[in-house]
């Protein structure tokens, strides 16, 4: 997959950047939400350039938040290579979780500003 060079800034707490994966001829969109416990990174995709995903700011990412079952591979490198948990619903990972994983079900409380809704 090609990695994404654009981020989009919607509002200031909300990110997000999209990139081509000829192998699904399909594209791909991040996004990234920023709350007072740090930035929360849905379905993430590479990114070529992010400041704020830099390893001097990765205090400020405490997590990646996964709200549907997605190409496997991603949440669990994006995870690895940042050091934080993943928030996912345990259909994102039917056969093998990797150890960052905490599984996430409808009305669960992700921090004060994010809960999970799968509607």
């Amino acid at each position: 997959m090609t990695a994404a060079t654009d981020l989009d800034k919607v509002v200031a707490d909300l990110i997000i950047w999209q990139a081509h994966d000829q192998a699904v001829k399909a594209d791909l969109f991040s996004t990234a939400i920023v709350t007072a416990n740090g930035i929360f990174v849905v379905d993430p995709i590479p990114l070529r350039k992010a400041p704020w995903l830099s390893s001097t700011s990765k205090e400020r990412l405490p997590a990646s938040s996964l709200p549907m079952p997605t190409i496997c591979g991603r949440p669990g490198q994006f995870a690895e290579r940042f050091s934080v948990p993943i928030f996912a619903h345990r259909a994102v990972f039917p056969d093998r979780t990797p150890p960052q994983f905490s599984e996430l079900t409808d009305g669960d409380k992700i921090c004060d500003e994010l809960k999970c809704d799968w509607r």
